[in-house]
């Protein structure tokens, strides 16, 4: 029996050229959608009114703006240590049901 051994696979890696997307215009009542941030939110339109296109910007669009840090910082320290006067701790719940391993 002959050994047919047969050339090493190589695979290279292309980025496609990022195509420019137009980002839709929204009229009002999208934009109220799209900028709500106070909790959940019923959103009741009919066929093709662009529902989906207002949750879609609402997700993707640009993040809300951040508060400025409190005076002194607000990181904790980068050793990990305990928590110090120094050091503002941050503590938000968590939504929906507690789990438990």
């Amino acid at each position: 029996m002959t050994d047919v051994s047969s050339p090493p696979l190589s695979y290279r890696l292309v980025r496609p050229t990022p195509v420019p997307v137009a980002v839709p215009v929204l009229d009002a009542a999208q934009q109220a959608v799209v900028d709500h941030r106070d909790g959940p939110l019923l959103v009741l339109a009919g066929p093709g009114t662009g529902k989906t296109t207002t949750v879609v910007e609402a997700v993707v669009g640009p993040p809300p703006p951040r508060a400025p840090p409190p005076p002194g910082g607000g990181a904790p320290p980068r050793g990990g240590g305990p928590p110090t006067a120094s050091t503002t701790v941050v503590v938000l719940p968590v939504p929906g049901p507690a789990r438990t391993r």
